[in-house]
């Protein structure tokens, strides 16, 4: 047992640093698990969060279902995927009984306003960070456009979007491929997680729009009520997703609800992760599972676009009924600034000291 419980605290203690979520994680995975674990390698790494970020699903928590898969089987990604969510789990429900009854408050409602213009800034950087893999070829570009358009500007269900773009890019990769280039609430809320956790690639921040439509379909919480989770969220260690997944369960169905919910948003990704990596060499050559996953990229860089529109732009415009007003304009120069800030190459700001950074701009200018 002593390697299980060794597990466990290793990434219990990962899951409490893992401020930022995806991205922000790889170094200290590099340096508990490489370095000072040595449970893979470095490369190994690599292709763990090359894999990851192709499957649907939590990145971070995909990525330690697969080591904990590769050390110690099964029950191994089981140990890994649970307690890579505990800490976020439990500190996100207990900020909802402390600080919720605070958010009324001007000033810490000016504090969220900056740190969601925060949020969004860090969104259009992995927007940035996400192109790099995603677009090849200019349909690439058209086919994100395409997505963000079906987004924001129809009523289609964010599932069929996806599936539509991921059919589209598959068969565009393919061409280039052959031419050479209560209980029903209970039940409700874990198949309504679980479609998300199956259908959501590119992690935390591309599943915001997969969470509103649910969210607005089912009238379980507010917009205005979710955006003060994504804030609450930023200065909370671990996966955005699990923040998201344990707030909604929570408001639907109390503790029960919060532990369902994100159970069902881990299970596809965690299936995949162990099925990926128990035949890691076949899938890694595969050249049709290569185009379909290739064909998903282009439609997650749209949901991401989508994703900051939700969270920067839609709450503001849902109070001042124009984009052309001074809110409106001071919102914009910081969603800027804060882009400008995360890509110069000077000085290296952490993501808690940008979101507390952003809090303070927040109650400043609004």
């Amino acid at each position: 047992m002593g390697i299980y419980f060794e597990m466990f605290i290793t990434f219990f203690k990962i899951g409490c640093l893992a401020f930022g979520g995806g991205y922000a994680v790889i170094a200290i995975l590099q340096k508990e698990v490489v370095e000072l674990k040595q449970w893979v390698t470095n490369d190994e790494l690599t292709d763990i969060m090359a894999i990851s970020q192709t499957l649907p699903g939590i990145i971070f928590v995909n990525s330690a279902t697969m080591i904990g898969y590769r050390k110690k089987g099964f029950l191994g990604a089981c140990v890994a995927t649970i307690t890579s969510c505990i800490p976020t789990f439990l500190l996100i429900l207990l900020l909802t009984f402390v600080i919720w009854g605070f958010t009324d408050n001007p000033i810490v409602h000016k504090a969220f306003t900056g740190i969601l213009l925060g949020v969004t800034a860090l969104i259009l950087n992995s927007v940035k960070k996400t192109w790099k893999t995603a677009v090849k070829h200019y349909t690439d570009v058209i086919l994100a456009l395409l997505s963000a358009g079906l987004m924001l500007f129809t009523n289609i269900n964010v599932v069929f979007v996806l599936l539509l773009l991921a059919a589209l890019g598959f068969g565009k990769n393919l061409y280039f491929l052959m031419m050479g280039a209560g209980n029903m609430n209970l039940i409700e809320l874990f198949l309504v997680f679980l479609k998300i956790g199956a259908v959501s690639f590119g992690g935390g921040y591309a599943m915001i729009p997969f969470f509103e439509t649910e969210m607005v379909s089912h009238n379980w919480v507010s917009l205005a009520d979710y955006v003060k989770v994504i804030a609450i969220a930023q200065v909370v260690p671990g996966p955005f997703a699990v923040d998201s997944s344990s707030y909604i369960g929570f408001k639907v169905a109390g503790i029960l609800g919060a532990v369902i919910a994100t159970i069902a948003l881990c299970i596809p990704s965690f299936t995949a992760s162990v099925i990926i990596t128990k035949f890691y060499t076949q899938f890694k050559t595969n050249k049709y599972v290569n185009a379909l996953l290739v064909g998903v990229r282009p439609a997650v860089l749209g949901l991401l676009l989508s994703a900051a529109y939700i969270i920067g732009v839609k709450p503001l415009y849902q109070v001042t009924h124009t984009f052309l007003s001074l809110t409106m304009l001071k919102a914009i120069i910081m969603i800027v600034i804060g882009y400008y800030v995360l890509n110069q190459k000077k000085i290296k700001i952490g993501t808690f000291t940008f979101i507390a950074a952003t809090a303070v701009a927040g109650i400043i200018l609004f």
